[in-house]
């Protein structure tokens, strides 16, 4: 059983995703439950209303993964690092 359905509460009807995209960066998105995202997802996924959401490209095309938190923060941490050393490049070519 799900912890929606152990406290009794219903799951929300929308979310908001927290997306990691190395093409285009973070961004969030009001996703509908049922039609973006599944109902399992939510209730075994999100927190607080919240769902975190890395995207991958496998040949060009983009495919994305909900994942915990705390792995998110992860990634987003990488995606972090990553920026910074290329702005450290590119500040110090001329």
């Amino acid at each position: 059983m799900s912890l929606f359905g152990i406290l009794g509460k219903k799951p929300p009807s929308s979310v908001t995703a927290h997306i990691l995209d190395p093409k285009t960066g973070y961004s969030t998105q009001i996703w509908t439950v049922g039609q973006h995202v599944t109902r399992e997802d939510v209730e075994e996924l999100s927190e607080d209303g919240n769902v975190f959401v890395v995207v991958a490209y496998v040949q060009g095309q983009p495919k994305s993964v909900i994942c915990k938190r705390t792995i998110w923060l992860q990634v987003k941490a990488q995606h972090d690092a990553i920026d910074r050393k290329q702005k450290k490049k590119s500040f110090f070519r001329v």
